[in-house]
């Protein structure tokens, strides 16, 4: 499981961002809602987990079987993002997100109806910053393993946020398979990276890259082989 705690929420003054809030009109339960959120946060996790924690980030590890969570869902303050079954099916992981996207995607609207300054420059960033996140959080590990059912709700939940903004946004495949390459270049730049050599490997006679040998189909649609 990871989750992530945003170095932003350090920096925000939050009697300051309730009053801008509602000099652009925002409801004023939500308003008290959003300051009563970045008030008095603390952080703690659960015994059986490991918590490492880096400079804008942290994460927690642990192992439970047989679906015995409740001790992690019980101990930490935050929700599950990421979950593979035994299987590296992401089934469980899309339908996490899906519903996470769906209650952010109604703030989307809630805020499309506030009469703000420049709200279409608002609704995009809105959008990218806690929308898309949640989406697209840890897409190169699980971009190119999704079914075809769970790719296509992800891909309507980012429909209707599109008809919301009033633009085409990216689906699914574009953007794991951006961020995809993105991370496989910083890898071959990385020298002391632990793939760094296993990609080295790979590379051909014409500057391409030869994909490792996969005996299962699980195997070739993970990172390295796609």
């Amino acid at each position: 499981m990871f989750f992530d705690f945003s170095s932003a929420f350090n920096t925000i003054q939050s009697a300051l961002l309730n009053r801008k809030l509602l000099d652009m009109q925002v409801d004023a339960p939500l308003t008290a809602w959003i300051h009563n959120y970045l008030t008095g946060r603390s952080q703690f996790c659960s015994q059986s987990c490991h918590l490492q924690k880096f400079s804008n980030d942290s994460a927690i590890v642990g192992c439970f079987s047989r679906g015995q969570e409740e001790e992690y869902r019980r101990k930490t303050t935050s929700t599950w993002v990421s979950t593979l079954d035994n299987k590296l099916d992401w089934t469980i992981n899309t339908d996490a997100i899906y519903k996470k996207g769906q209650s952010r995607l109604l703030f989307l609207r809630r805020l499309r109806s506030f009469n703000a300054f420049q709200r279409r420059t608002m609704l995009q960033m809105f959008y990218h910053s806690v929308v898309s996140s949640i989406i697209f959080y840890t897409a190169v590990c699980w971009g190119s393993r999704l079914k075809t059912a769970d790719t296509n709700r992800l891909n309507k939940l980012i429909r209707r946020a599109g008809s919301v903004l009033g633009v085409e946004l990216e689906s699914v495949a574009e953007v794991s398979e951006r961020r995809m390459l993105r991370k496989l270049l910083s890898i071959m730049d990385n020298v002391s990276h632990t793939l760094h050599a296993t990609l080295t490997s790979c590379q051909s006679s014409f500057s391409r890259l030869r994909p490792p040998r996969s005996s299962t189909e699980r195997h070739r649609r993970s990172f390295l082989p796609t």
